[in-house]
């Protein structure tokens, strides 16, 4: 993901998860691109958060 590299390269003390096996949406129940196990570990990231 080229937006995301750049965001890398220009402050790379900001922490980015990426979701490979995701779409956007997926963390929408009523979605078809709902993807439990991705929006699983996005709610866990950000309770630690």
């Amino acid at each position: 993901m080229k937006s995301v590299d750049l965001i890398k390269q220009y402050y790379p003390e900001a922490i980015i998860h990426t979701y490979p096996d995701a779409g956007h949406g997926f963390n929408c129940e009523m979605r078809n691109d709902f993807h439990q196990p991705s929006a699983a570990l996005a709610f866990e990231r950000s309770l630690i958060f």
